[in-house]
């Protein structure tokens, strides 16, 4: 194994150091732009006579928090634009992968109140993965309250390994999928973690 580049059955990724700075298979950024529903309820306001309106607040934009593909390495890029906000939750989601779609990261970032919430909501989503990967939980060193799991599919047709770790209010949730014969290594996978949570710690607001 190089210093500089870490090569697992078939994953090329890049080792960089941990202060380099995504479940978004779909979508694209739906937040960005105000709604017509927004605007049209403003004017009605106003036309009303109601006074001075507050305008509608707009989700804030936690796309900051992401690592990028260049963080990742290898021949992995982000080949759609990250969502915001995903399933109507405060957040951020993004997926990697390589030309043929063969290697895929999903990197989901959760905001919720507390510290305490987002413990709590790592131990839902490993009840949520039960029926999609085998295998056991293990702890990991990774940001707070890390958590990985490597398996298979119930198909047998992928190999998945899961990295879920809390930062403060965030919630990280990074799912690797590859062809069953090309999972990735361990400590690939948490060194992209330590990248996401390195990246959080630098961006999340109070």
């Amino acid at each position: 194994m190089e210093v500089a580049r870490v090569t697992v059955a078939g994953w090329a990724v890049a080792t960089l150091v941990a202060g380099a700075v995504s479940t978004g298979c779909g979508g694209g950024n739906k937040a960005s732009s105000p709604s017509s529903s927004a605007a049209s309820s403003s004017s009605a306001a106003s036309s009303a006579g109601s006074g001075t309106a507050a305008p509608p607040a707009q989700p804030t934009d936690y796309g900051a928090l992401l690592i990028k593909a260049s963080d990742i390495g290898g021949d992995l890029s982000a080949p759609q634009p990250p969502v915001l906000n995903p399933n109507g939750a405060a957040g951020v989601a993004q997926l990697f992968a390589n030309p043929d779609n063969s290697r895929r990261i999903s990197d989901t970032i959760s905001i919720v109140a507390d510290p305490a919430a987002a413990a709590t909501r790592l131990d839902n989503t490993k009840t949520n993965y039960a029926g999609k990967v085998s295998g056991a939980w293990q702890p990991v060193d990774v940001g707070s309250n890390g958590a990985m799991v490597s398996g298979t599919s119930p198909d047998n047709s992928q190999a998945i390994t899961v990295l879920l770790f809390t930062e403060g209010k965030a919630l990280v949730d990074l799912e690797f999928a590859g062809a069953s014969n090309d999972p990735i290594d361990a400590d690939v996978a948490k060194d992209i973690g330590r990248k996401q949570d390195s990246a959080i710690k630098k961006g999340l607001p109070d």
